[in-house]
C-alpha cells in the first residue's frame, strides 16, 4: 500500500517538475531575435518578434535576404522577409536555431541557422546553410542577438 502512495506522489512530482520547467522556458524568451550576416555570397538582416503565448507575433518575420551567388537567377536573388513564418524555431537554454523555407517544390530556398551563446557572451554565435532548388550551398558564420 505504501508504494502506491509514493507513486503517486512521485507522479505528481514529475509533473509538476515538468510544468514548472515548461514554465521557466516561457519566462526566460527574448521579446526578440535579430540575425545578420553580410559576406560575399549571401546578404541577411533578421528580425523575429517573440510572445509568450507562441513562438513569433502574428506579424512574423521582418527584414531581407539577397542571395549573391552567381547560380542563383537573378529573379530568385532578393526576397523580403517581412512578414513570413519561419517554418522551424527552437529557442531554448543557450541554443537557437531556426528553419525559413521560402518558395516551396522544386524552387526551394532554405537557410537553417545554428547557433549557440557562451555564458559570457552578448550574442548568439554559429553557422548558417542556405540551400537552393538550383543546387546552390552556401555556408557561413552568422550572429544573433535575443532580447
Amino acid at each position: 500500500m505504501s508504494y502506491c502512495r509514493f507513486c503517486r506522489t512521485a507522479g505528481a512530482l514529475g509533473v509538476a517538475t515538468v510544468l514548472a520547467a515548461q514554465a521557466s522556458v516561457a519566462q526566460v524568451r527574448p521579446p526578440s531575435i535579430s540575425c545578420a550576416v553580410n559576406d560575399s555570397n549571401l546578404h541577411l538582416d533578421l528580425f523575429l518578434p517573440m510572445t509568450f503565448e507562441g513562438p513569433v507575433d502574428k506579424g512574423g518575420l521582418q527584414g531581407s535576404l539577397d542571395i549573391h551567388h552567381y547560380k542563383v537567377t537573378k529573379e530568385r536573388r532578393s526576397w523580403k522577409l517581412d512578414g513570413r513564418m519561419p517554418t522551424q524555431l527552437w529557442y531554448v537554454g543557450n541554443d537557437l536555431k531556426l528553419r525559413l523555407t521560402l518558395v516551396p517544390g522544386e524552387n526551394l530556398i532554405d537557410l537553417i541557422i545554428d547557433t549557440q551563446k557562451r555564458p559570457d557572451a552578448a550574442v548568439h554565435t554559429g553557422n548558417f546553410k542556405l540551400e537552393t532548388g538550383e543546387g546552390v550551398r552556401v555556408t557561413g558564420r552568422i550572429e544573433c542577438r535575443a532580447g
